[in-house]
């Protein structure tokens, strides 16, 4: 259940993805959770860190979440809104700019879905602020049900 502690938590992980040093030593953030896993995706700016996935104890679940907009060329992606078909949504477009920037999203090294569909030992949470919000609504789509998105 997520309670009002609960929302907090994942605010603080979101916040984690805002610290000084996260694009330069991601591994760095303070979640709550020693083992955390980085997201990284790619705009024209290159390769970087757009969140974090980590096992929270206090809410038993994996948390999945995601920073908001941050740079030039994520501003330019949140502006790319032409209507697209997504394929992993039956009926509807989406957003092509968060499309192009969730379809490069990868952790552990491979593909954000396939790393998230092998999470074991509880539900996954996926949470996100901002250009975050919209890829962890992707998210949460394309896992088709096997995650709860706040």
């Amino acid at each position: 259940m997520l309670t009002v502690a609960n929302l907090v938590r994942l605010g603080n992980a979101i916040n984690a993805c805002y610290q000084p040093g996260f694009h330069t030593n991601p591994g760095a953030v303070a979640v709550p959770s020693q083992a955390i896993t980085i997201i990284w995706g790619t705009d024209l700016d290159g390769k970087k860190p757009y969140g974090v996935v980590y096992f929270d104890e206090a809410m038993a679940a994996w948390v999945c979440a995601f920073r908001g907009t941050e740079g030039f060329w994520e501003w330019a992606t949140d502006g790319f809104s032409i209507p697209t078909d997504c394929p992993f949504i039956r009926e509807g477009n989406v957003h092509r700019g968060f499309l192009s920037l969730y379809q490069t999203l990868q952790a552990g090294g491979i593909i954000l879905r396939a790393f998230l569909s092998t999470l074991k030992g509880g539900p996954v949470i996926v949470t996100g602020h901002s250009l975050g919000a919209a890829l962890a609504t992707l998210a949460a789509v394309d896992l088709e049900g096997c995650c709860l998105a706040t």
